[in-house]
Order: structure tokens, then sequence, then C-alpha cells
């Protein structure tokens, strides 16, 4: 975001976010978590030679499980990814649908005025005939807010002093540096560069959950745990990824709405100024960095991370 004191203005809106989360009075089991992920729009508005930004939470969602591939159902009604990335992202496109809605239904007075939608301009050119009839406002935004990192990071067995410890593997792909960095060294050694467990995958072919996680550049799927069943739902950082390239509106919101891009994705979990914190803090931006900028920094509308 090109924003003036951009972390404090981020700060707040993460404060926003946990105290809608808070009031709702979910709480996890004990001895379980769960990951938050939301969607915001921001505005720019100029005023008195400056820019005042303001913002609007469109979606918040939990979640940390999907639905193994042998209990989909050939009939296609069954959800088959509840990450709370996944669900933060179907409530923002209903929130997009539902804006639009409001814009067409006629009030007492007058039609509905957006402060974040508005209709395309007559004359535009297109090679569709079903051209969307509304998008973004001029300095509107969409970021998004992720409480840990995407996908396969999912571990808490860590302690306070490996945050000082010099020693890491080099991550894959998302968050893999958080693993290799965590992990026990013994179970490290069995899931990262076994040529007798991970074959070569063909390009085709992806890696499951957290095998071989040294591997950069393959699609992964869910889950990681070893132990899980298998499903065919691809990992967050993937998705993320795709979104931002591609929009995370989808083909029937695509008929209504011009493409919307993912501007920045917040990551969570780590503070900011933590002496302790920053070999970590490196370690897990350079990650994100490739995962969710650099393998697709040939495609325009790249994300602006912040970790």
């Amino acid at each position: 975001m090109n924003t003036q004191d951009t972390g404090i203005f981020q700060d707040e809106i993460v404060k926003a976010i946990h105290d809608i989360y808070s009031s709702i009075g979910f709480k996890p089991p004990s001895k379980q978590f769960t990951v938050l992920a939301s969607f915001y729009l921001t505005r720019q508005i100029s005023a008195a030679n400056s820019f005042k930004t303001s913002f609007k939470l469109i979606s918040l969602a939990t979640g940390t499980k999907c639905t193994p591939a042998i209990r989909y159902s050939p009939r296609g009604e069954l959800l088959h990814d509840t990450h709370a990335e996944v669900l933060a992202r179907r409530g923002a496109v209903r929130w997009l649908m539902e804006e639009i809605k409001r814009m067409n239904v006629v009030a007492p007075t007058d039609l509905y005025t957006s402060d974040w939608l508005t209709g395309t301009e007559s004359g535009i050119s297109s090679d569709f005939d079903d051209y969307p009839p509304y998008r973004l406002r001029p300095g509107v935004s969409l970021h998004m807010y992720v409480s840990t990192l995407p996908c396969r990071c999912l571990f808490r067995h860590w302690e306070p002093t490996h945050f000082c410890t010099d020693h890491f593997e080099s991550g894959g792909d998302a968050s893999m540096g958080y693993l290799a960095y965590t992990q026990d060294p013994q179970m490290a050694s069995l899931k990262s560069q076994s040529p007798h467990l991970f074959p070569k995958l063909e390009s085709h072919e992806a890696s499951r959950g957290r095998d071989d996680y040294d591997r950069l550049g393959v699609l992964r799927t869910k889950p990681g745990r070893a132990d899980s069943q298998p499903a065919l739902s691809m990992s967050c950082s993937d998705k993320i990824a795709r979104w931002s390239v591609l929009g995370i509106l989808g083909g029937f919101a695509s008929r209504f709405l011009e493409p919307v891009y993912i501007d920045s994705v917040v990551i969570g979990e780590f503070p900011r100024g933590k002496e302790g914190n920053c070999r970590l803090r490196e370690i897990m931006k350079r990650d994100c960095e490739r995962a969710l900028q650099a393998r697709i920094e040939k495609v325009e509308g790249r994300v602006v991370l912040e970790i």
C-alpha cells in the first residue's frame, strides 16, 4: 500500500479484524488452534493536498481443514477446502456481489451509492460482448490479512530460543522455511531431500503437503499431515498466488465485476521490533516473497507483502 505510516495503519486494520473475531465469542477447543483470515478494502481520498485513507472489512473466516478426496461428491455440493484464506475469499466475493445488488435496489429517495464500487464508464472497448458493468472505484484496492503463514506452516512446537539460532534450512514454497527452522532434526532429515521417498515429479504432478519441503517450484496439495487422508485441494500459498494474477472473483462474479486483484497480503504472528524474532522474520519473509511474488514476477499485478 502506498500510504504514509503504513505500519501504523495496518496495525489499526489488524486490530479491527481481531476485535470482530473476539466479539463473536468463538474459541478453538483446548490444545487446538485455528487460523484467522480477512479481506478488506482501502480507499484513498484526496483532501487538502494530502491523501486520507479509509478501510472496510468485507469478510472474515477461520479454518484449517479440507475434505478428503474419497469423500468428494459427484454432484459437487460439498465444499472441498475450508481453510481460513479460502473461506475469507468466498466471503469477499459474496460481499462484492451483495454490494452490486444494493446499488440496484431503488431506495425511497434515490439509488444506493457505493463508496467502493462504481459502474463502468461508457465507451470502454472490450473483446467481450457482455463486458462487466461494475468495477472498483478509483483509489480503492483489495487487501488480505492472514494471522499466520499460509498453508504448510501449521506448527506450534517451537521454543523462543529457536528465534536466536543461526541454523536453518532453505525453505520451499510458502512457509517451508518455518518448517525447516522449527522441525525436529531427525524428522527434518526424513521429510527433506529423500530421493528414495520422494521421486522426481513430472511438470503436471503435485507434491503432497510437507513431503520433500526443500523442493521448489512445485504445486502442493493439502493436507500437510502425513497421517491425513489425501485431498485434491491446492495449498493456500498456491491459491493466493493465483488470485493475485487472475483475481479473486471466479467465473460467475466476473460477469458483473471487472477483475479484482489482491494488492497486498499482511501476515501476522511475528511482532515487529522484537530482537529475538528478527532472524525468523527474515526467513519467513524470504519464503513468502518467493512463493507469493518471485515465482510470478513476470506477471503484472503482483502483490505487496508485509509480515
